[in-house]
């Protein structure tokens, strides 16, 4: 007979250990995981696509990402006569 555990408790099935994990779960951990499985790129494409809000959401970044594409792409030059 198999049981399963986390290290603490144990639990008599599966589905049981998957109800605690589940329960358990922190932010941390998923934020791990995505960082380890997922590229960012992946990850940004699905977020701006999928999220109808994103720019509300992310409007300082946004806006500093615009601010810092400005300052590294253009600059000021004298007129030419």
């Amino acid at each position: 007979m198999k049981i399963w555990t986390d290290g603490c408790n144990t639990f008599e099935t599966e589905d049981e250990a998957r109800e605690d994990a589940y329960e358990n779960i922190t932010w941390d951990d998923l934020e791990e995981h995505f960082q380890n499985n997922i590229n960012f790129h992946d990850f940004f494409t699905k977020v701006r696509e999928n999220m109808p809000n994103f720019f509300e959401v992310f409007e300082d970044e946004w806006c500093e990402a615009e601010n810092e594409y400005f300052n590294d792409n253009y600059w000021e030059k004298e007129k030419e006569e």
